[in-house]
């Protein structure tokens, strides 16, 4: 894979907040349309069949099966979206590397230095301890490779890009993190590996 750009960057909560809302009107909404709209001309037909038969009590209970839904539908991702920026919040402001390549992305969270102890520190200057013999190595955790297929859709917006990996997971690339050029560069493979699985801003495109 020949590598086109790299860059490590950090996500404001803020922004991330306008991602995720981004995420769930592009993503998540629809679908509760689609069930809003179907089980809402399900209520309307029950609706009838009570107007008919005002003593059949099951149409009263699969009209109110029918609302329970559609409101469990719209409440979880307004739930999940509270509980979420609430995590990130505890998370605090993250380092991010991102490497653009022809075929694809990959994204790694960058792990502070480690701090060694008063007591480490102390074995090490004095040679007594096992300190240079078994040394601590921090965690390591692995990057995601997000290879330009079907399953990557990617919303293009005024601050930062929208990387969605289709019923996996989401990423947000920060525009500020780039180069007016850069931010082009993306757009414009990003346009050319994905064809319409890319959402491009309408006010970048006309300027």
């Amino acid at each position: 894979m020949k590598e086109k750009m790299q860059r490590e960057y950090s996500i404001p909560f803020e922004l991330f907040a306008k991602a995720f809302t981004l995420f769930q009107k592009k993503f998540v909404y629809p679908r509760c349309w689609i069930i809003t709209a179907f089980l809402g001309a399900v209520i309307l037909f029950y609706v009838s069949a009570a107007l008919q038969d005002p003593g059949n009590t099951l149409t009263y209970v699969l009209i109110f099966a029918c609302l329970a839904v559609i409101f469990i539908q719209w409440y979880n991702p307004k739930k999940i979206r509270r509980q979420l920026m609430n995590a990130i919040k505890d998370l605090g402001d993250e380092t991010y590397r991102l490497t653009v390549e022809e075929d694809g992305l990959t994204i790694g969270t960058i792990l502070p230095e480690p701090e060694d102890a008063p007591e480490e520190n102390a074995e090490q200057e004095s040679g007594d301890g096992f300190h240079d013999i078994f040394p601590e190595e921090p965690p390591q955790l692995a990057d995601t490779v997000i290879p330009f297929n079907k399953q990557v859709k990617i919303v293009e917006s005024a601050e930062f890009f929208l990387v969605y990996q289709v019923r996996a997971m989401f990423y947000v690339i920060p525009k500020q993190a780039f180069s007016p050029e850069e931010n082009r560069q993306l757009a414009g493979l990003f346009a050319e590996k994905l064809g319409r699985q890319f959402c491009p801003d309408k006010q970048t495109e006309r300027n």
